[in-house]
């Protein structure tokens, strides 16, 4: 996921980390914060030919890397599960996106929503 756009959040980082998939993308926006710091990262910059070459040397060497030593591989994956697991439930997802629709629907009167979404395992069984 190379992007080219300071996004705040990428739901696709999300989705693919949710599957312990590994993620690569461009250090830009709020990607570094969206994933837990959990994604590999290369530095964005305006020469898209150069950020396609760091992107697939940046892809081949962590694939080389996990090859390498699957159970580090293993242990990196389950550590992505886990983090989107306990950040990015779907029901506090909807609540906040509820909420900020209600503050735009009031005429933003009040101070907007808090928008930091985690996981509130005080009523969970799982951990």
């Amino acid at each position: 996921h190379t992007s080219t756009y300071p996004e705040c959040h990428s739901i696709a980082a999300i989705e693919a980390m949710a599957t312990g998939a590994a993620v690569f993308t461009t250090d830009l926006g709020g990607q570094r914060e969206a994933t837990g710091g959990l994604a590999n990262m290369i530095p964005a910059g305006t020469d898209k030919a150069k950020l396609a070459e760091d992107f697939a040397a940046l892809a081949i060497g962590e694939l080389r890397r996990m090859k390498a030593d699957p159970v580090e591989a293993q242990a990196e994956r389950a550590e992505r599960i886990r983090y989107v697991r306990d950040h990015y439930l779907w029901a506090d997802r909807a609540k906040a996106w509820d909420d900020w629709f209600n503050w735009l629907s009031r005429g933003r009167q009040q101070a907007p929503p808090d928008y930091a979404i985690t996981r509130d395992t005080s009523h969970s069984s799982r951990a």
